[in-house]
């Protein structure tokens, strides 16, 4: 039984890159049971013949011992409401959500994403990110400084002035207190869900594409033109820190007062744990990383170009292919609910991804 084990392990090693538990099989991030594309880097792979007779075989042995596979995800792209892009998507609970794009577009959703409702700003500004704070406010900010909130779950909106002009392409925000970022170094600090703002600066000229706080006095931010700075006070501080790598970075996600997760190009993952002193670098898949987070259930997700969608696995502390979506370029990725991911993108994409079995960690 070992010497079959073994065997059962080399095949699973070989075609998907799996760990099989004695007695067991992992979910697989490939549909056994149609012949796909699995990207290998910057080539692309079809599944030959040969591995899905060796696929059988392995399915026909599992079924003899009475071993059954799991249900596998499914993707599902939402009908097209708009071509304008979509950058970022948020969830209040399992069924409200709110996704935000160029133009000043707006969507809402009241059941799980299945379906979308357009509202548009009064200012077409360019959005660039949309946060809940309750179930019913929300905040959407942009381009031109643009800053709306919404009391009624993002039905109606409004504006706010920040006492700045400059694009705001950064968001984090933990409770009531928000920080935005964006060019010439601009970091806004709101500590009342965004009704007030106060202006800092990042210790740069340069634009703060990303910005991420773990606590209230814990943040990260960094530049794609270079640079990547640490505060320990709230934000009215920033210290510059060893970058991970010479790539361009683009999101970051702050997990804990001196753990960070950065992304970026050419499949760029780092990860560390002291604060910035060093980084360590994860070889994941060949694409440009727009979006890095972790969900409510502690669920590491990442999103980028050709529709690339990757996923931490903590236990062999690896990040792995989840699938490539049929969008050409996602932009962000959230979860609503534990059995449920929605993700949005260029032209108009909204994705929405269901991962049956899912159980909290």
């Amino acid at each position: 039984m070992n010497r079959f084990s073994s065997h059962l392990q080399a095949e699973a090693d070989r075609f998907f890159g799996l760990r099989i538990p004695p007695f067991s099989l992992c979910p697989l991030p490939v549909d056994l049971y149609h012949e796909r594309m699995k990207p290998t880097g910057m080539r692309v792979r079809v599944i030959s013949s040969s591995t899905r007779k060796s696929v059988r075989y392995i399915v026909w042995i599992l079924s003899v011992l009475g071993m059954e596979l799991p249900a596998q995800h499914h993707i599902a792209p939402i009908p097209e409401i708009t071509k304008t892009t979509m950058w970022d998507v948020a969830f209040s609970d399992s069924l409200h959500g709110l996704a935000v794009g160029d133009y000043g577009v707006i969507q809402r959703t009241s059941d799980g994403g299945r379906s979308w409702v357009p509202r548009r700003s009064s200012d077409q500004f360019a959005f660039r990110h949309v946060h809940y704070f309750s179930p019913r406010r929300a905040i959407a900010t942009g381009f031109w400084s643009s800053v709306y909130l919404s009391d009624d779950s993002g039905e109606t909106w409004r504006k706010v002035e920040t006492g700045t002009k400059e694009h705001l392409i950064g968001l984090s925000a933990v409770g009531s207190k928000i920080w935005l970022s964006g060019y010439g170094g601009l970091v806004l600090v709101s500590s009342d869900s965004g009704e007030t703002w106060n202006i800092r600066r990042a210790g740069t000229n340069n634009v703060i594409d990303a910005i991420s706080f773990s606590d209230s006095l814990h943040g990260w931010c960094s530049s794609i033109q270079g640079g990547v700075f640490r505060t320990t006070d709230g934000g009215a501080s920033w210290n510059p820190i060893n970058s991970p790598s010479s790539l361009p970075l683009t999101t970051l996600w702050a997990s804990s007062p001196d753990e960070c997760w950065a992304a970026g190009f050419n499949g760029l993952i780092a990860r560390t744990i002291n604060g910035g002193v060093s980084w360590r670098t994860y070889s994941v898949h060949e694409t440009h990383f727009q979006r890095l987070f972790f969900d409510r259930f502690n669920r590491g997700w990442a999103v980028g170009r050709r529709g690339v969608i990757v996923r931490y696995e903590p236990k062999r502390d690896e990040w792995v292919l989840f699938d490539v979506a049929g969008a050409g370029e996602l932009h962000s990725i959230t979860d609503a609910g534990e059995s449920v991911l929605v993700a949005v993108g260029k032209e108009g994409a909204i994705i929405r991804i269901g991962i049956p079995g899912e159980k909290k960690r």
